[in-house]
């Protein structure tokens, strides 16, 4: 891939996050800049508020990004990339990779954005039932996800509208989708035997450490 200069002027540095599906740059001037690394698309930048930056390192899971300076300021800093997702294969190995269909690409929207209207279109007529496979309702009753209709699909259980599309045109469609226990998680099911995990809210943190909590999802559907 060709990256433009722009924004990375005076490079000190990049470095692969550890799924290699993108990589970190950082600037003389204490900027970082997150980019996909197979088409180049510069998905996030943060402006540090740093001078005269000479290198960073990545924390092994990549949540945590140490920048020091040439005065011998060190900086630990939070990884931004708290949108991503956990993918588990059908030979049960576990990856983390920032979700670039969210963050990148223009989601699809349904033919019908009432809930109810939804339903009825694929085939679901009792729309009080919510709890069944490809449909399901959060724990705290207030959020709807499908995959009726091949797409992983966020609803508002209160209003009855949609609310995004968290993945569409894949490979493989999805089959089935469920809430972790506690609602903090969604995760779908793909016709390919892959599970895909979201946050359910933005501010939710995947932490890839918990591998025990992903070992037994066919139990959260």
């Amino acid at each position: 891939i060709k990256l433009k200069s722009f924004p990375y002027r005076n490079l000190v540095r990049s470095k692969f996050l550890k799924n290699e599906n993108s990589f970190i740059s950082l600037t003389q001037d204490g900027v970082l800049v997150f980019t996909e690394a197979n088409q180049g698309l510069v998905y996030k930048i943060i402006k540090t508020n740093m001078n005269e930056v000479t290198d960073f390192s990545i924390s092994p899971y990549g949540q945590k990004i140490l920048i020091q300076t040439e005065s011998g300021l060190c900086s630990i800093r939070m990884s931004p990339n708290n949108n991503g997702i956990i993918i588990k294969s059908p030979n049960e190995k576990i990856t983390c990779s920032p979700d670039f269909f969210f963050t990148l690409a223009k989601k699809s929207e349904p033919i019908e954005k009432n809930l109810q209207d939804f339903l009825k279109q694929n085939g679901i007529q009792k729309t009080n039932i919510l709890n069944r496979s490809g449909c399901r309702t959060s724990p705290d009753n207030k959020l709807v996800i499908t995959t009726l209709d091949g797409s992983l699909r966020l609803w508002s259980n209160e209003t009855g509208l949609w609310i995004t599309t968290l993945g569409d045109d894949f490979v493989s469609p999805f089959i089935d989708c469920a809430f972790s226990p506690d609602g903090s998680l969604i995760v779908a099911l793909l016709k390919s035997k892959e599970y895909l995990i979201y946050p359910s809210e933005e501010k939710t943190f995947i932490n890839i450490d918990e591998e025990e909590k992903f070992k037994n999802l066919s139990k959260w559907f």
